[in-house]
């Protein structure tokens, strides 16, 4: 009878282990989301739009990926014609939980403050509370199956009452990554999850014609990031003509600095937390995040 229960308790431990080895992560670099927004009350095309997880970063000691928001040309085009910073997000694998930070909301009204963003450790009958499904009675978890999705076999979560959409595990939702899953496609109305890839733009069959990324690129960097309390703002090529510093949630932090003559910048702050600097430079403005700790 001993041997029995350790037979049992030992492919107990087995069987959770290879569920927990197959679990599909979702916070992946180059990871991919093609999103499309349907709208039968406005004429063609629908609006096509993208997210994307590339680079590293960290917050309050916390490690974190960065998430790009990419707008497309037109409806089903890959040709990608802006791109900003839209926030940062990490994985919790071993409780098979996603967080995120939004610098504009679109999921949550958080903008600035982590919140749970997916749960995919939910069982059978499990209440499920995000914050982007917030103001009505939490939809109960009815059923998990797997269906083969963009090139593989995955696993997704159905939940009562519609119109809450199906969750996949290691992709999200099938309204994207960020976007509302109650808005509901089969209205007519809603967001829907075009395509998902992982890898580059080329391999992703992405192409650029031009770039507006809401980060650290020249001809403005900005250092040390993080900082403390002093940081400096440094133009490679041009003068700088203004700075504006914001607080995560839009409040002008100190008062605005204008018309530098010296291309090296020193600024002091008694803030804490993320901010964001609007940079003028020859009439082009560039918006950049730093992490600045007292």
């Amino acid at each position: 009878m001993k041997k029995i229960v350790f037979c049992n308790i030992f492919f107990s431990i087995l069987l959770g282990s290879i569920y927990a080895q197959n679990y599909d992560s979702l916070v992946v670099e180059n990871a991919q989301w093609r999103v499309e927004y349907i709208d039968a009350n406005t004429p063609w095309p629908d609006t096509m739009f993208g997210w994307l997880i590339r680079g590293d970063t960290i917050i309050n000691n916390t490690f974190y990926k960065k998430v790009f928001r990419r707008k497309f040309a037109d409806v089903y085009s890959n040709v990608v014609t802006e791109q900003i910073l839209h926030g940062v997000i990490r994985e919790d694998i071993e409780n098979k939980s996603i967080y995120a930070i939004e610098m504009n909301s679109i999921a949550c009204e958080l903008v600035g403050s982590e919140f749970l963003l997916f749960d995919f450790s939910q069982d059978l009958g499990d209440s499920l509370y995000l914050c982007s499904i917030s103001g009505m009675d939490p939809p109960i978890l009815n059923d998990i199956y797997y269906s083969f999705l963009f090139g593989k076999d995955r696993k997704i979560f159905s939940y009562d009452p519609s119109p809450v959409q199906n969750f996949i595990e290691g992709i999200g939702s099938f309204a994207g990554l960020f976007e509302n899953p109650m808005i509901n496609v089969s209205s007519e109305t809603g967001y829907s999850l075009f395509d998902y890839c992982r890898g580059s733009d080329e391999q992703c069959g992405i192409l650029f014609v031009s770039l507006n990324i809401l980060s650290n690129i020249p001809p403005i960097t900005i250092y040390p990031n993080p900082a403390r309390g002093l940081f400096y703002v440094k133009s490679l090529r041009n003068r700088i003509d203004q700075i504006s510093i914001y607080s995560i949630y839009g409040q002008e932090c100190q008062n605005t600095l204008t018309r530098f003559d010296d291309k090296l910048i020193k600024i002091e702050t008694n803030y804490n937390g993320l901010l964001l600097l609007r940079i003028v430079s020859d009439h082009i403005e560039y918006y950049l995040i730093i992490l600045s700790a007292i």
